[in-house]
Parts: C-alpha cells; structure tokens; sequence
C-alpha cells in the first residue's frame, strides 16, 4: 500500500502534534508544582552553556572534517562551517528533504559535491548515533535512574557490537544501502577499522563535552549535584537519538522533547521536566543559530565555487598522513 505525500504530511502532523500536547498537558496539569519549584536562575551559567555548546557544535564540524578524510577528501574547517552551520538550520523546516536540499546548495562553495557532502553526513551521524546508544545503555543503569530501566540492564551487554558497526565491511554496506535507496553513486568509504574506532571514540568524547554543556543548562535553572553528570549526559543523548529516529519530525521536533522529559522526571518533576525540555528546545536552537549568523556569507564570496573545490584526495597528500587511516 502506498502512502500519499499529503497523507504522510498529515500523519507527521499528527504525531507531532501528540508529542507537543503531552508537553503541554504535563505542564498546564501541573503548574502550581512548576510555579512552586524551587527555581534558581542563574543567567552566567545560562550564558556558560550556551557558549559550551557552541564550542562543542564546531569541534562537531571537526569531526566531520575527519570523517570526510577518510572519503579521501580534506575540506579546510571555515568553509565547512559555514556549510554546516547554515544548512542544519533548514533542519527545522517541516520535510526530511528540506536539509538535503540546503546541503547541497552550500555545499559547492565548500569544494563538495552534494553526493559527498550528504553521504558523510549520514555516516558521521551513523557514528554519533552508535556512540549515543551505547553512551544510554551502558550510563544510566549505573546512574541514580538505573532501577528504572531494567531493560538497559540487559541491553549493556551488546553495547561492544558497536566496535563491529564501524568495520569497513559494515560502513561500505551501508554506503552501498544508501545508494540504493537513492538510486545514485556514491563515494567510497576508505578508512581503517582502526580509524572507524577512533571516530567511534571521538563521537563518544563529544557526547561526554555535550552531555557537560546541557548539564550547565540544567544547573542554570535548577540545583543539580554533580554527581548526576553522568546520567544527565545519557539522558541528553539518549533524547537525541529519539528524535532522530523520529525521521519524520524536523529535528526530532516534539519527540526528543517528549522523551528528555519522561528521563528527566526521573531527577525532578515531571512537570519542571516538560518545561526544561521545552527551554532546551530554544537553547539548541540559539546554539545553531547564533554561530550561523556569524558566517552568514559577506558580500563578494571569500570560497571557491563549486567548479574549484579546495580539496584534496588522500592519494594526493601522501606523506603527510597522520597515520589513523
């Protein structure tokens, strides 16, 4: 049976929609316990996270740039910035191809055609995705909300699969499914296992640097132990991976949300939980939003145009390898 566009559109709607009412219900239902919450503003801290997540969102650019080394591709980090930046913003946009489709208008000025651009993207969330469920599955079992997840209990012990997810064997397969579904040619996964596990390892650090930046944004509003670091850092990217299934929702819009607010309630009430969640919708945004605007392009374009992209292939730099691929 085939869906018509209108139809999903509106299904989409739909789900959203029940993902924002609970929301609301949890906080209108209770709002003398959100109004009576011990509140404790702290505008510094506010401002420390916010900065934390920027810095954390362009070491995310970094990373990207190592993911396309091992596509045999070097991309300087302004140009790719000012593409990434500029073009998550689109992710907002109701429809999944509203992104692509932004991708691939900045990408040229990048030196990247938008093939590759949208293929390492894929991969390199493919990396932050894996990182972010082992991060959930092994974390909050250990942490104060561990009896509140007896199956994550279980789950921990598949947790070292994902050292198997990033073999070359698995990455190329994966390529070669989006190929596919897309029914285009695709480039070539190059790296190393070994470089697989070191970009597995540094998707699992910047978990950790994000989970401390939200931790800052929680600390800004209410009194938190430190103590709790390590299961607000699996919270916050167990959220993440929610919304991101949620294919459908423009950047996980209602369902990261829904679901920072149910693993949340373990740590506070749920009502103070659904307003957080809400709040941190709009610091996410600030974060994406704000570094955009500064690299917004100038008048009189300071990066190549498509037809000459700064890039060079592996094959072109070798002796200056670092020795990871």
């Amino acid at each position: 049976m085939t869906i018509s566009p209108r139809l999903r559109r509106l299904i989409s709607f739909l789900l959203i929609a029940a993902a924002f009412a609970f929301l609301a219900r949890e906080i209108v239902r209770n709002f003398d316990a959100v109004r009576e919450f011990d509140w404790q503003l702290r505008p510094a801290v506010l401002a420390l996270s916010l900065v934390a997540l920027m810095v954390v969102l362009a070491a995310g650019v970094a990373f990207w740039a190592l993911v396309l080394r091992s596509f045999g591709v070097r991309i300087p980090l302004l140009p790719l910035a000012r593409t990434w930046f500029l073009a998550n913003l689109s992710r907002y946009i109701p429809g999944v191809v509203w992104q692509f489709v932004s991708l691939a208008q900045f990408s040229g000025a990048a030196g990247l055609t938008p093939v590759l651009s949208i293929t390492s993207l894929l991969v390199q969330m493919g990396f932050m995705l894996l990182s972010a469920a082992g991060i959930g599955v092994i974390v909050l079992p250990l942490s104060p909300l561990g009896d509140a997840y007896p199956l994550l209990r279980d789950l921990r012990w598949l947790a070292p699969l994902a050292l198997l997810g990033v073999h070359p064997a698995v990455i190329r397969a994966m390529v070669g499914v989006l190929a596919r579904v897309s029914r285009r040619t695709t480039v070539e996964w190059r790296g190393s296992w070994r470089m697989g596990l070191v970009l597995l390892l540094l998707a699992t650090l910047l978990w950790l640097a994000y989970g401390l930046a939200f931790f800052f944004f929680l600390r800004a509003f209410v009194p938190l132990p430190p103590t709790l670091l390590p299961a607000v850092t699996a919270i916050h990217a167990f959220a993440f991976l929610v919304g991101y299934l949620a294919f459908f929702a423009p950047a996980g819009l209602g369902f990261k949300d829904a679901a920072l607010t149910l693993l949340l309630a373990g740590l506070l009430p749920t009502s103070v939980a659904a307003s957080l969640a809400v709040l941190a919708r709009l610091w996410s945004i600030a974060g994406e939003a704000i570094p955009a605007l500064f690299l917004l392009p100038r008048s009189g374009p300071s990066f190549p145009s498509p037809g000459e992209p700064q890039r060079t292939t592996e094959d072109d730099t070798e002796g200056t390898d670092d020795g990871l691929t």
